[in-house]
């Protein structure tokens, strides 16, 4: 998706993405990116690699459309992977 201003979401969250990357293994946390790059993983991809890493957490980062001039708040979504194999 693409911003009242031309930015790509994409390019937004990956900016985003990388800068937490950087801060977690300043502290000695490693962190793992999806993608590296402009290259599309659909969520069976994503989900798939973060399993096969044993991830203790996976985070998704996403800036959603607003309709007014000053958005607040937060959208959270987890999933139970209770029973998956």
């Amino acid at each position: 998706s693409q911003g009242c201003l031309g930015l790509e979401e994409k390019h937004l969250t990956l900016g985003i993405a990388q800068k937490i990357k950087k801060e977690c293994e300043a502290v000695g946390i490693r962190a793992v990116l999806t993608r590296a790059s402009d290259q599309f993983l659909n969520l069976y991809e994503r989900a798939s690699l973060a399993q096969q890493l044993k991830a203790d957490l996976y985070i998704s980062i996403h800036a959603n459309a607003a309709t007014v001039s000053q958005p607040s708040g937060f959208e959270t979504w987890h999933v139970n992977i209770d029973g998956i194999k």
